[in-house]
């Protein structure tokens, strides 16, 4: 007897496969070096930013560059600046996120810098993200 699959399970399941070959040819010692060269210079010990800060700016390194992902799958029904103003709403909650964290973990002689390194960072995996996306698309890689 054939298992009836709902919509929604369907739609986890291209979801889950879409992730999985966007983030093959992402590479985490890329992820590691951008975020050693951004924040590094923000805290003192070596011990905490290894263990704590590093894995949690992964982990929004990885969901920016799916975020890109996802909004290069607009490209079709939108243009270039309205994929980005709807990117900046969803943006601005990421960033957020990651400075409150950063603030809770680093005591920064500059917030200034500290903000504008994470806008950096959240910005340039999205782009990453999004230019994947797009090169998928070209090459007709999308199921």
């Amino acid at each position: 007897m054939a298992k009836v699959i709902s919509m929604e399970e369907r739609r986890l399941e291209k979801e889950l496969f879409f992730e999985r070959q966007v983030l093959q040819t992402l590479c985490l010692t890329d992820i590691e070096q951008s975020t050693r060269a951004l924040f590094a210079s923000f805290t003192t010990s070596e011990q905490l930013f290894e263990h704590t800060l590093v894995p949690f700016c992964t982990d929004v390194a990885l969901e920016s560059y799916l975020y890109g992902a996802r909004f290069s799958r607009l490209h079709r029904v939108m243009s270039d600046r309205d994929i980005k103003r709807a990117w900046i709403k969803v943006e601005n909650e990421v960033v957020a996120e990651l400075l409150d964290f950063l603030l809770y973990w680093c005591a920064p002689a500059s917030e200034e810098s500290l903000v504008y390194s994470c806008e950096h960072y959240i910005d340039r995996w999205w782009s990453e993200g999004y230019l994947n996306g797009m090169r998928r698309w070209r090459l007709r890689l999308w199921k």
